[in-house]
C-alpha cells in the first residue's frame, strides 16, 4: 500500500479463500521531516561550534545535535508534529523556539545567540595608605561611551553586572574619588 506522505507497506502469506471476505489491515508510517538551520552569534553573525540543539516533544528530549564547524546542524527522521527547539552553548544565553515538521520537507530553524552577560568588580584603594576608598565612582567605558556606572563601598569594593562581552575584547575604566 502507499499514499502520499506515508511509508510504503506491504504484508504477506495473505489467505484467501472462497465465498469469503479476508481483512487485511495495514498501518501506515507517515514520512519524516528534517530540521536544519546555522547557530550563530547575534552580535558578529560568527557561526557557533558546538552549540547543542535539543528537539522536544511534549518537554520530553527527542533528538539533539551539535553544530559543526560552520555552525550548522540538521537533524532527520523527525515524525510529523509540532516540537520545541533548545539551542544552547557554552558563554551564551540559551533560547528556545517552537517549529512545525512536515512530511518529506526540510524545515529551517536557524538561530542567533546573545552572548551571556559577565560582571566586573573589584576594590578602590589609596595608593598610599592601602586603605579601601568608599564613595568612589568607578565607570565602564566603550571608547567614550560610558556604559555601566557603580560607587565603591564602605570597604572600597563594587561590582558591576550585566556587562556584555566587548567587542573589541576590552574594556576601559575610570574611578572618580571626590578627595583625589
Amino acid at each position: 500500500s502507499t499514499a502520499a506522505n506515508f511509508q510504503t507497506a506491504s504484508q504477506s502469506l495473505v489467505v484467501v479463500t472462497a465465498n469469503n471476505t479476508t481483512t487485511v489491515n495495514l498501518t501506515l508510517q507517515p514520512m519524516t521531516g528534517t530540521v536544519s538551520g546555522t547557530i550563530t552569534n547575534a552580535a558578529t553573525t560568527n557561526p557557533i561550534v558546538g552549540a547543542s540543539i535539543n528537539v522536544l516533544k511534549n518537554g520530553v528530549s527527542f533528538a539533539t545535535a551539535l553544530s559543526v564547524v560552520n555552525g550548522s546542524y540538521s537533524i532527520s527522521n523527525l515524525p510529523p508534529g509540532d516540537y520545541t527547539l533548545v539551542v544552547s552553548a557554552l558563554n551564551y544565553q540559551g533560547i528556545s523556539q517552537s517549529l512545525t515538521i512536515s512530511s518529506n520537507t526540510t524545515t529551517t530553524a536557524s538561530v542567533a545567540l546573545q552572548s551571556s552577560p559577565g560582571a566586573i568588580g573589584g576594590f578602590v584603594t589609596n595608593s598610599l595608605s592601602l586603605l579601601p576608598i568608599a564613595g568612589a565612582t568607578v565607570q565602564v567605558l566603550n571608547g567614550a561611551n560610558v556604559l555601566a556606572t557603580a560607587t565603591t563601598a564602605i570597604d572600597g569594593s563594587y561590582t558591576l553586572s550585566g556587562l556584555a562581552p566587548a567587542s573589541s575584547g576590552t574594556y576601559s575604566f575610570r574611578y572618580i574619588a571626590p578627595t583625589f
